[in-house]
């Protein structure tokens, strides 16, 4: 029955140690919370790591212009660009005067 005691007395002493020698961590709420926060809601696996890692390594790329080009757009929709930027070089031209024609 000794030898179980020792061991148990062992068992407690070494518990009672490492809990004091963390230190600064308080068993109250606000500690636990505050020990939650600091470690992070998502836990990342190595993977994910390495492949943030990655991203950040590879070189920038240029975005494409998502403007349209004339081989995107119908002959309809052709003509009526064309024709609406016609009109606007003319007003641009007359000085931006209103459209109309002064009589």
């Amino acid at each position: 029955m000794s030898i179980v005691n020792d061991i148990v007395g062992k068992i407690v002493d070494g518990v009672l140690k490492e809990i004091l020698a963390k230190g600064g961590l308080g068993t109250r709420k606000r500690a636990t919370r505050r020990k939650r926060r600091t470690t992070g809601t998502t836990r990342k696996t190595a993977a994910e790591r390495l492949s943030a890692i990655e991203k950040l390594l590879r070189p920038a790329t240029r975005q494409n212009s998502r403007r349209k080009s004339t081989r995107v757009r119908s002959k309809a929709q052709r003509s009526r660009v064309s024709t609406k930027t016609q009109r606007h070089k003319r007003t641009l031209r007359r000085g931006a005067t209103s459209g109309r024609r002064s009589r």
